[in-house]
């Protein structure tokens, strides 16, 4: 088969188109070289073998060659339904979905521009006119508002972010009585479009809250927010294709609404539509969580993507969340979403704690990559763009705090990512 090259080997240097036999595929596994299989073969999955030696004599037990780009029946599908209709591609996860500003560690002004989601949508024209919940999440771990993570996203007075834990990308914009408007102003290069909605959640304390939806400044509807536990959609509103401002507000003020998100589209593109919800502090079981019908699986099965790509492990590895609630997580969203989706199976880059160390981490990848396998899906893990071990990805430049890769991992995670989708 033929394979591109992720890390150098040998005289070849990383990006080499390099095809191979068995013998050399055997060679390449004994030298741990990081791979993404292209044409030909089966997918290569080497199984676990000899420990990776690090920096510092830091060892991963999980080979760096992981990368496994399934036939994707569904996204196919959905690419063939005509661009009224385009394909929708989720991404949910943790903050590692939210990217890292280029001013340092922790920092996420500007951060939804580098996240590698968004980097890919870029790459291979998506449209991008969204926000669902990581364009709140930078306000629950730093002091970075909302519109400084993302520019498009103004809260207007008595707009405020929810409690964590709700719904898809962990937390919904909350409107209060009387507030003022939740702005969003997708730019020319998110996409021209001209269908608009909005996705919300009703839960059953409420009994009178309804949001007006203004575009660029005249209320074009009325949505009820009176219902059960759930999650909803608006109706979806024609305008002249162009860049508007969309205006969500509290209308008749006796109880909190609350937006889960926005989207936009040009129904004479179809280009795919990107979803994003990265959770800060997100874990499985908080991905997979369907006790309430506005939680996030079942938001995430009402947004009714074609492909999801789970992203989700450091969370995990920091509260030592056991196997078997990991395995129960995974286990979940693929069997709610793979009836629908293609379901992407990731592991995160190697993240500067213990339980990276431990094995831990490769418990988890071998997990995720083994689901992947039993449910059709597809797999890769992110060491093979970043580095096997911390050491290594801090060296290389990648590395924005110990939990969370700099705006160039996120690049490197993109540049790897992203060929699951062509």
């Amino acid at each position: 088969m033929t394979v591109k090259l992720l890390s150098s080997w040998g005289a070849q240097p990383s990006g080499t188109l390099y095809t191979t036999d068995a013998a050399t595929e055997t060679a390449m596994v004994t030298s741990k070289v990081a791979t993404a299989t292209l044409t030909g073969g089966v997918p290569w999955l080497p199984s676990l073998g000899t420990p990776n030696v690090g920096d510092g004599g830091v060892v991963s037990k999980y080979p760096l060659a992981q990368f496994w780009k399934g036939p994707m029946p569904k996204l196919a599908a959905a690419r063939s339904r005509g661009p009224a209709a385009p394909p929708r591609i989720a991404f949910t996860g943790d903050s590692n979905l939210c990217g890292d500003s280029a001013a340092g560690a922790s920092s996420s002004i500007g951060a939804r521009s580098l996240c590698f989601p968004f980097l890919i949508a870029r790459a291979l024209g998506w449209q991008t006119g969204t926000i669902f919940g990581d364009q709140n999440m930078a306000s629950a771990s730093t002091a970075t508002t909302p519109n400084q993570y993302d520019p498009r996203v103004v809260l207007g007075s008595g707009v405020t972010v929810g409690a964590a834990g709700v719904t898809f990308g962990g937390r919904a914009f909350e409107l209060a009585v009387a507030s003022g408007f939740l702005s969003f102003t997708p730019t020319v290069a998110d996409g021209l479009f001209d269908k608009v909605r909005f996705c919300f959640a009703r839960t059953a304390t409420v009994s009178s809250a309804s949001v007006d939806i203004l575009i660029d400044g005249v209320v074009v509807g009325n949505v009820s927010q009176v219902g059960a536990n759930d999650t909803m959609y608006s109706p979806t509103y024609t305008v002249t294709k162009g860049s508007h401002l969309i205006q969500l507000r509290n209308n008749d003020g006796a109880q909190i609404a609350r937006i889960t998100g926005i989207e936009t589209w040009d129904s004479t593109n179809g280009a795919p539509i990107l979803l994003q919800g990265g959770w800060c502090g997100g874990k499985l079981s908080d991905l997979s969580n369907a006790a309430l019908g506005y939680n996030c699986l079942p938001t995430l099965a009402t947004m009714q993507p074609d492909a999801v790509l789970l992203h989700c492990t450091i969370n995990d590895m920091i509260n030592a969340t056991a196997i078997a609630t990991v395995s129960a997580g995974i286990d979940a969203i693929n069997l709610a979403m793979g009836g629908t989706a293609d379901v992407i199976n990731t592991v995160s880059f190697a993240v500067n704690l213990a339980k990276t160390l431990d094995g831990t981490l490769d418990s988890y990848a071998s997990l995720l990559r083994a689901n992947a396998a039993s449910y059709g899906g597809a797999f890769a893990d992110a060491r093979a763009a970043t580095g096997s071990s911390y050491g290594v990805a801090s060296s290389r430049g990648f590395t924005s705090n110990i939990y969370h890769p700099s705006a160039a991992g996120q690049v490197a995670i993109a540049g790897m990512f992203q060929q699951l989708f062509q």
